[in-house]
């Protein structure tokens, strides 16, 4: 269990032990922070027959550690990328049959937001008046997109973002490596286990390698177009450029404002890259930040040659060069 989910899992323990656990729970998580590890290890609890721990190994526990516990129902999305009404009722049919154990039913929805209004009407049902001994636990990444109703007739679990120093431990752990990961952990939007996955897949290292061209070209040793054509080579999706872009803003930002170096998502570790963004026109980072919104508005399958020119024609206006 990761550490940040901790503190989560706590409530929840406390309220199985006071027997005053509701029949549903909402698991609010940002994506990469690992909501449905911590609703899996909440039904795993509720299922258990035997002391609850972690290392369990009770006729229960070892089911659900195979796979394949009869008790338990988890749905997955269709192809669309949507839950539908099929796979809610399918879910609810499940429920309602008679349990194995003397420990009830569970239902798990991963990215319940997902779910069309139609299933998540058909959930709703099932919410006001659930089945006797169970436990439906829903996550998100976005509860505003859930119905009203859905979020009333459920118990809320936030799971907090960890802080800087927590994430930095995590990667460096997760990796083996004792290096500065902020880089992959703003990319990640504080997301733990993608900022890990962006230092383990080599996302980390070209954005770095991205740093030192932008270096270059403020050093007047590397041209604008090359450090264009080298971001969408290596970084390709639009979402990850943008990032980079905005960690740039967002520490030239910080340097005007008068923040030290270690407060810098990208340009602590390049003091040299730092004082040159410091230098920077106000402006034309005000206006880069108004220009990149325009940039981010682009379909990830529209990047071509005449985004190449757009993102050139982008640094030009941040760096005043060609």
């Amino acid at each position: 269990m990761h550490s940040w989910l901790i503190p989560a899992l706590g409530i929840f323990t406390e309220m199985q032990s006071g027997n005053r656990l509701p029949h549903a729970l909402l698991v609010t998580a940002a994506a990469g922070l690992g909501g449905t590890d911590l609703a899996m290890e909440m039904v795993r609890r509720f299922l258990c027959s035997g002391d609850r721990s972690e290392g369990c190994s009770c006729h229960s526990c070892s089911m659900f550690r195979a796979g394949g516990h009869p008790d338990l129902t988890l749905i997955s999305g269709s192809q669309s990328g949507t839950i539908g009404i099929d796979e809610i009722r399918q879910g609810i049919s499940a429920m309602e049959k008679t349990a194995t154990n003397d420990h009830g039913k569970a239902l798990v929805i991963p990215e319940a937001d997902k779910m069309t209004e139609a299933a998540a009407n058909a959930l709703l049902k099932t919410l006001e008046e659930p089945p006797p001994e169970s436990l439906i636990i829903l996550t998100t990444g976005n509860q505003r997109n859930l119905l009203p109703t859905i979020l009333s007739r459920t118990m809320k679990i936030p799971v907090p973002v960890p802080g800087m120093r927590d994430l930095q431990a995590f990667v460096q752990k997760k990796t083996g490596r004792d290096q500065d990961f902020r880089a992959e952990i703003f990319l990640s939007g504080h997301s733990p286990l993608r900022a890990a996955e962006y230092a383990e897949n080599g996302t980390g290292a070209k954005v770095r390698q991205a740093l030192e061209q932008l270096n270059g070209v403020l050093a007047g040793s590397c041209s604008v177009p090359e450090l264009a054509d080298y971001l969408l080579s290596e970084l390709e999706s639009r979402d990850l450029i943008c990032s980079f872009f905005y960690g740039i803003l967002r520490d030239a930002l910080m340097l005007e404002a008068g923040s030290s170096h270690e407060d810098l998502v990208f340009l602590g570790a390049y003091p040299d890259l730092a004082s040159r963004v410091a230098e920077l026109d106000p402006d034309s980072v005000l206006q880069g930040i108004k220009r990149l919104n325009d940039l981010k508005m682009v379909k990830s399958n529209q990047f071509s040659y005449v985004r190449s020119l757009q993102i050139a024609s982008w640094i030009e206006l941040l760096t005043g060069k060609n």
